[in-house]
């Protein structure tokens, strides 16, 4: 695979396609078939939530607790929300060129250039600014109070994601709303993207956690995956 000629962004998409058909998700059958879709849209978002949940059992917001904020635990839960993120866009073939064009803020003049990635962290920086969230200085209490009000704002957003697809099994006037779907999997992608922000990654630290994840990702299904082993990931 040739990664020299395209964005870290655009490599993620595919090494993260390769990785989901290793695992049976394949997005040709899900784009066409409304049940796929409805499927693994909730699949990806429990997952998504799962490992959103886990980040933020990394950060010391229980006030009754003396605990630290466990960094390199948050990242790596970062980068798995991406996995699923991610692999959400792909199940409804969401680009990353669509995926700037919907979340492009009208008053900025960014284009979308080879490396988007950077770009859509420059936005999303001043989206930041503008909702008055404090990433300076980086400092642990800045950034639990910053993921807590992120977490409301993705809770928020998947909950939209859910009614786009008739996960309602007790109500037949549902369908999917492919449009309204993947314009909110591309606002998760961002909100996500805010997270890698408060926790002072860039795009660089972001594409080579990424990397070793997806490695380990493959060594775990090398090896069958019958267990768990938390400090294989302990290097990220």
């Amino acid at each position: 695979m040739n990664t020299t000629k395209q964005s870290p962004l655009h490599t993620i998409f595919e090494m993260q396609d390769k990785l989901n058909q290793r695992c049976g998700v394949y997005p040709d059958i899900i784009s066409k078939d409304p049940e796929e879709t409805k499927k693994w849209t909730l699949n990806m978002l429990r997952a998504y939530q799962q490992e959103l949940a886990e980040l933020m059992e990394s950060i010391p917001w229980r006030w009754w607790e003396n605990t630290k904020f466990d960094e390199q635990n948050a990242r790596v839960e970062l980068v798995d929300m991406i996995h699923f993120v991610v692999s959400m866009a792909i199940n409804v073939n969401l680009t990353p060129e669509e995926i700037f064009k919907i979340t492009k803020s009208p008053k900025s003049k960014r284009e979308f250039s080879e490396d988007c990635f950077q770009a859509m962290f420059e936005n999303q920086y001043d989206y930041i600014h503008q909702k008055r969230y404090f990433l300076t200085p980086y400092e642990e209490e800045n950034i639990t109070e910053n993921l807590l009000k992120t977490n409301q704002e993705i809770a928020i957003c998947i909950s939209e994601i859910t009614d786009c697809v008739p996960w309602k099994w007790w109500a037949k006037y549902q369908e999917t709303n492919m449009e309204e779907l993947r314009k909110k999997i591309a606002e998760l992608f961002q909100l996500t993207i805010q997270v890698g922000a408060i926790l002072n990654m860039s795009p660089k630290t972001i594409f080579e956690a990424y990397l070793e994840k997806n490695k380990v990702n493959h060594d775990r299904q090398n090896q069958g995956y019958t267990e768990k082993d938390e400090d294989d990931c302990r290097h990220i």
